[in-house]
């Protein structure tokens, strides 16, 4: 089953919740709030309700799925919404995964490099479990090199770190979520490692690539 939705998550969302749909597990990677526009095209990555945006995406998501990890960056801009998500929701975090970057963009002068990003786990039951033995609670992937559309979503999610967790907290036949789809990595990666998937995404321009990216792994495989 691949379901590709184009439209804003929240409304859809309740949408599949008004269905009675539930999902195995929620991976879902949102916009950075930047504060410009240097990442997406046709979408202003400046959100003043970012905290709000992360706590409905949260919510949201527990009502669809009793999994969810939320890939999230802290930035210069957003780091204070992302330390109180944290904090907030210490009751249903099973675990904080980091992602490293193992070539990441320097800062300019002697600032810190942001070299890595959280993948949040949570949960209504805690009850997560790897399907792998020795798994980390870490994870080191290239930034780019696995990108092939670097060029037109510069924040689109890295193949590598969607193989990492789908390999690890998931097994075929189960039903994955993407609620910020984007170009659709997610849902390439569950069409070619036998997963269902349901994708939103709001953005037109990336919800045609999503979709014409997963029509072709479904007629390679036919």
């Amino acid at each position: 089953m691949i379901e590709l939705i184009n439209g804003d998550c929240f409304e859809e969302m309740d949408k599949l919740i008004e269905r009675g749909i539930r999902v195995d597990l929620v991976f879902t990677n949102p916009p950075y709030n930047r504060k410009r526009n240097d990442k997406y095209n046709n979408y202003d990555d400046a959100n003043c309700n970012y905290y709000e945006m992360i706590e409905k995406t949260i919510e949201m998501s527990l009502k669809i799925s009793d999994v969810l990890f939320l890939n999230i960056q802290k930035n210069y801009y957003n780091k204070k919404d992302v330390f109180k998500i944290i904090g907030n929701y210490s009751d249903k975090i099973v675990d904080i995964i980091v992602w490293s970057k193992s070539n990441p963009m320097p800062a300019n002068g002697f600032n810190i490099t942001n070299a890595y990003e959280f993948i949040i786990i949570l949960s209504n039951n805690k009850s997560v479990k790897a399907t792998k033995t020795y798994t980390k609670n870490h994870v080191e992937t290239s930034v780019y090199s696995d990108n092939p559309f670097k060029k037109i979503h510069r924040a689109v999610m890295k193949p590598a770190l969607c193989e990492w967790v789908l390999d690890r907290f998931t097994k075929e036949g189960d039903l994955i979520l993407d609620c910020y789809m984007g170009c659709g990595t997610t849902g390439d990666i569950c069409a070619n490692t036998n997963r269902n998937f349901i994708g939103i995404e709001l953005n037109k321009e990336y919800f045609n690539i999503a979709q014409k990216r997963i029509e072709r792994v479904g007629d390679k495989n036919d």
